[in-house]
């Protein structure tokens, strides 16, 4: 998850799909990208082990999201190094 975090560049913390005002879509009050580190963070210390596991690949999925929609390759899929 920290790669994830570590690939968004700091002044897009704030990205939420909301700012890309696509027509027909409805992305009002979703958590933006630094909120949604920061409540994965936090739940990892509150939750059981297996919620939290689930929990925590939802969150993820939506970060790797956005972080595609700033045209930014996420980590997991990017080639290894040779």
């Amino acid at each position: 998850m920290l790669e994830v975090v570590e690939a968004m560049p700091e002044e897009k913390f704030n990205f939420s799909p909301e700012s890309l005002n696509i027509p027909g879509a409805d992305y009002r009050g979703v958590r933006t990208f630094a909120l949604l580190a920061r409540h994965v963070a936090a739940s990892g210390r509150l939750s059981p082990v297996t919620a939290d596991v689930a929990h925590a690949f939802d969150h993820y999925g939506q970060m790797v999201e956005y972080l595609r929609m700033n045209g930014i390759v996420p980590p997991a899929s990017r080639g290894k190094p040779e």
